[in-house]
Order: structure tokens, then C-alpha cells, then sequence
């Protein structure tokens, strides 16, 4: 029931439920004793209830204080087995560089279908406590991915070896967030709480205060303890409700390249700034697409990077944007998605940021076609920030040595 109002409700909805409707409880309360026997206060019942008020008052704090922590670190060891999994996922792409190109871009696009089934759909099937069929697919085709490749070296063997040992941590960590997603409190506690909460209410009942002190006292001690309550519902629950573990991880840094990212939306405070090669040339960061090396050659600026042996090749507008092409293994062609093309368009533009100082902001296309005023069709963003102290030296020598063919030729 509790997890059903925590998908079905918002958070507004159920602090007004939950804790609007203790303190309208508990102001009832007072005024219905009072009511019903208005000469409790000359009667026995404050001697009676003073001598279980302490023992009471102690015992339902450390009951309440063991549940609030149990969940705060149900919530803490959901939001752990998450970051474990894009850790390992993330590994896992980086040891994919060193295997040849065609199977570097297979593995990966197997670790994104995992991803995407994860993010898309168990992420919803996990508000129910229920695991995702697609997930689980998408995990046992990437088992059989690695499990059909043979390593050519010594380098390659040790590689392979590693990302299984991190595929292993996937399994894992996806095992732990689904026993974290399905299970919750014990029947015992979860009645016990709110079978607590009205006797805490009856006990705490101050027959000898003045009306208004009295709906005042028990409406605020209402508000605290159902507020309490409140958090070992919605911590009990780290994938349903508004407040529930996010996805994120799984979705950024390495893995963005994997899944897409976002365009960068323009900040108060960026101030555009004029491109030039100089700019350009030098080592650069990008979370999603990692280590960039570009570099003048003759009128254009060339670059590679370590995903699938990609390059970019493009020119400088007199306005101070770079207009080029991106292109990856295995085929280096373009395509209309992400399963058909292996190039695509890119557009970087210069500006200074109010938090990070100055920066790269861009974005690139699957395929070479261009909307009718010039412009692509952005499918993701694509930042750099300079490096200062990384020299790229593999990247270095690809960008000396690699062939022409290999630098993103129109279709």
C-alpha cells in the first residue's frame, strides 16, 4: 500500500496526507477527550499516564531511531549499488579500446542496449519492487558478446579477463539494487509505527492545559512524530516515489558516450567568445567522449580520440565555429542512427563560463545532412575543457601516422 501511494501520489500529496492528517488526528484527539470527559483534569488519568509516559516516550524513540536508520542506509546502500554498477560499466568500455575496432564498437553498443534497458525500463519496473525481462536479456547477450571473443595478445587476454571481472560487478550490483528495490520493513514495524504514533498521542494528552495550549502542544507533537514516520516510508522505498534513487550515474561520464548527452542550455553569465586554430590545438577533456587531440593540418583541424579510433576533421568560419565531421570504426560511414552510422557532423564554439572559465560547448549529428539554414540536427552534445599536463602521446602518433582514409570523408 505504501508503495502504491508513493507512485500514484506527489510528495506535496502525501506530506499533506501523512502529516496534515496526523496533526488534524491528534488536535481531534484532544479536543474529543475533552469533550467526552471534561473532568479528566480532576481526575486520576495525569498520574496514571506520567507513570508511563517516560518508559513509553523512551521505548518509541529507540524503536523509531532503529527504523529511521535501517532505511536511511537501505537508501544509502541503494544509491552505492548504483554508483558500483556505472563504475564497472564504465571500466568495462574503457578495456573495449584495446580489442579491434569491430568489436570494441560491438561490445559497446551491447553495453548500451543494457544500458538503456536499465534506465528505461527497470528503473519504472523497480517502483514496483519487480526486475525488467529486457534488462536481464540485455545482460545475458553481453555475457555472450565477450564469451564469443578471442583475444589476439597478451594485452588483449589481460583486458578481456579485467571486463569480465567487471561484467561479474554488474550482475552483482544489479542483483543487490533489485533485492534493495523489492524488499521493505518487516509487518511487525510497520504496524507497530503507527499503532506507536496513536498511543503516543493518548499518553501524552495534558488534561491540565488551557484548550488553546493543549490543541497547540498536541498539534506540534503530531507534526513531529509523523514527520518521522513520514521519512521510514519514503527511505523504505529507494525506487518508487518522487524522492527515489536516480539513474544518472548510469547515463553520465563514460557512459554518455554510450547513451547520447544533452546539448549544453546556454547559463546566465556565458559570454561567446571567437574560435580560433589556436584555441583549438592542444589536448582536451570530454566527459562523455573522453581524451581529444586536435591539431592544425594545412587550412583544417584535425583530431582523433580513443572511442572505436574516432577522428574529426572540419575548418574555422570567419565567425569563429568549427564546422567538421566526426567519424568511428568499424565503416567510418554515415547513417541515419545510432545502430547504422559511424559519422556524423560536429559543431564547437568557444565561450567563457561564469563556474568553469572557458570551455568548448558543441554538439554533433548522425549523418552529413544539414537542416536548410546550414544548421545540424543536434543527437547529442559534445564539451571540451583544455588539458594542461596530459600530452595524448597515443593519440599523438595516430594523428602523425594514420592514413587519410581514416579522417571522415563525405559519403
Amino acid at each position: 500500500m505504501a508503495r502504491s501511494l508513493l507512485n500514484s501520489l506527489s510528495t506535496l500529496q502525501i506530506v499533506l496526507i501523512f502529516i496534515g492528517g496526523g496533526v488534524l488526528l491528534a488536535v481531534a484527539l484532544a479536543l474529543g477527550i475533552r469533550k467526552a470527559i471534561p473532568d479528566i483534569a480532576e481526575r486520576s488519568y495525569e498520574e496514571f499516564a506520567e507513570g508511563l509516559r517516560v518508559v513509553y516516550e523512551l521505548l518509541f524513540a529507540l524503536i523509531l531511531a532503529f527504523v529511521i536508520a535501517s532505511v536511511l542506509d537501505k537508501f544509502s546502500d541503494a544509491e552505492s549499488a548504483v554508483a558500483s554498477e556505472a563504475t564497472a560499466l564504465s571500466q568495462m568500455v574503457r578495456s573495449n579500446v584495446a580489442f579491434p575496432v569491430e568489436k570494441e564498437v560491438e561490445l559497446n553498443r551491447g553495453i548500451s542496449a543494457y544500458v538503456d534497458a536499465a534506465v528505461n525500463d527497470e528503473w519504472r519496473t523497480m517502483r514496483e519492487g519487480k526486475a525488467s525481462p529486457e534488462a536481464a536479456g540485455t545482460l545475458e547477450t553481453l555475457y555472450a558478446l565477450y564469451a564469443d571473443f578471442t583475444p589476439a595478445d597478451g594485452v588483449q587476454s589481460a583486458l578481456h579477463e579485467q571486463a569480465l571481472v567487471h561484467l561479474d560487478n554488474v550482475a552483482n550490483a544489479r542483483l543487490d539494487r533489485l533485492s534493495i528495490a523489492s524488499a521493505k520493513l518487516p509487518t511487525i514495524l510497520v504496524l507497530m509505527l503507527p499503532l506507536g504514533v496513536i498511543m503516543l498521542l493518548v499518553l501524552e494528552y495534558r488534561p491540565r492545559l488551557a484548550n488553546r495550549s493543549q490543541v497547540a502542544f498536541m498539534g506540534v507533537l503530531a507534526l513531529i512524530v509523523t514527520s518521522s514516520y513520514l521519512l521510514t516510508i519514503v527511505f523504505d522505498y529507494p525506487f518508487s516515489g518522487d524522492v527515489s534513487v536516480s539513474s544518472e550515474p548510469l547515463t553520465s561520464d563514460t557512459l554518455a558516450a554510450l547513451v547520447g548527452s544533452k546539448p549544453r542550455s546556454p547559463q546566465p553569465g556565458d559570454q561567446p567568445l571567437q574560435l580560433t586554430a589556436d584555441d583549438l590545438e592542444g589536448v582536451w577533456s570530454s566527459d562523455a567522449y573522453g581524451t581529444v587531440l586536435l591539431r592544425r593540418v594545412g587550412d583544417e583541424i584535425r583530431g582523433v580520440y580513443r572511442l572505436a579510433d574516432g577522428a574529426i576533421r572540419g575548418t574555422l568560419s570567419a565567425d569563429g565555429v568549427f564546422t567538421g565531421r566526426w567519424c568511428e570504426g568499424p565503416t567510418r560511414k554515415p547513417g541515419t542512427s545510432s545502430q547504422t552510422s559511424d559519422a556524423g557532423l560536429v559543431e564547437w564554439r568557444l565561450i567563457n563560463t561564469k563556474s568553469d572559465g572557458r570551455m568548448i560547448t558543441g554538439a554533433w549529428s548522425y549523418g552529413y545532412d544539414r537542416q536548410p539554414d546550414g544548421s545540424l540536427t543536434p543527437d547529442g552534445g559534445w564539451d571540451l575543457r583544455k588539458l594542461e599536463r596530459d600530452v595524448a602521446l597515443d593519440l599523438d602518433r595516430r594523428l602523425t601516422k594514420e592514413p587519410e582514409s581514416k579522417f571522415c570523408h563525405e559519403a
